[in-house]
């Protein structure tokens, strides 16, 4: 089984992983391999051989997911360069994935969805981020994107512990399923609390005081040379290609310098794969 790890956290307090008040995370992503009678069925609909992937986040010590979410300034972004598999019998989210819908249509199985934890609508507490309504452009061939004032996605309204936004034995929790053709690539925000090992409410002074903590994640199913990054031609991905990157910020088109990931745009998203390769020597 092909496996890919791809993980940037941009704030400080993560690169400095604040000691136990700052989860460790980095985002898995696996391939699921597709049998030959069901990628045949899927790429008549997709129009392409299709690829589907799990990813998860690998979180480190006592924390479960309550969220993951887009805003105006940092929007939910998850994009296939051939197009998503949507499947009219599914849904955008694990909540509206079910069992015996699959039994009748085996293709469903590999539908593409989000979620927290869960892979279907058993005993699944998702809830949506105001409404599923949000999934609506994503579902009829667009690429999945989330934003919004007050913030859009999933989450779990959770008291304490539940086992479906926990890391389970392997330290996992599930984030979602695709099925599509190309590359893969996204990012989102990710809100975490803190659990005591008994998996009660870890606090600070009293009971009010949960610890919380939100940051923005990435993945990409395309390994990323670190001489993309070098602007400069120096050899090293330093601060000279930063300010190359800053200078082309906000170019569209074909010829942007600092377009890294070959969307045609110089934007937040080329600038996660640039910090990716700070440092790096191209041999």
């Amino acid at each position: 089984m092909k496996q890919l790890v791809s993980a940037l956290c941009l704030s400080f307090a993560c690169a400095l992983h604040a000691q136990e008040l700052v989860p460790e995370v980095e985002l898995v992503v696996e391939e699921l391999p597709i049998p030959a009678e069901i990628a045949a069925e899927i790429e008549l609909s997709l129009g392409a051989t299709p690829l589907s992937y799990r990813v998860f986040a690998q979180v480190e010590g006592n924390w479960e997911l309550q969220s993951m979410i887009g805003t105006l300034e940092v929007p939910l972004f998850v994009n296939a360069s051939g197009g998503f598999y949507q499947s009219t019998n599914g849904g955008p989210t694990s909540f509206q994935i079910l069992p015996s819908v699959i039994a009748v249509d085996p293709a469903v199985a590999y539908d593409s969805w989000v979620t927290i934890g869960a892979e279907n609508e058993v005993n699944n507490l998702l809830q949506p981020l105001p409404d599923f309504d949000i999934f609506d452009d994503w579902e009829n061939g667009q690429n999945l994107h989330l934003s919004g004032f007050f913030g859009e996605g999933i989450f779990l309204p959770t008291i304490g512990f539940n086992p479906q936004n926990s890391p389970d034995a392997n330290g996992q929790i599930l984030l979602g399923q695709f099925t599509f053709n190309g590359e893969l690539e996204g990012c989102m925000t990710l809100q975490f609390r803190k659990l005591n090992p008994d998996g009660s409410i870890f606090t600070i002074d009293g009971p009010n005081d949960a610890v919380t903590y939100s940051d923005l994640y990435c993945f990409s199913t395309e390994d990323s040379s670190p001489c993309t990054g070098d602007l400069t031609g120096s050899g090293t991905v330093n601060a000279g290609d930063i300010l190359v990157f800053l200078a082309d910020f906000g170019c569209e088109g074909p010829s942007c310098i600092g377009d890294l990931n070959g969307d045609e745009f110089t934007n937040a998203a080329d600038l996660l794969v640039l910090l990716s390769q700070f440092g790096e020597t191209c041999n």
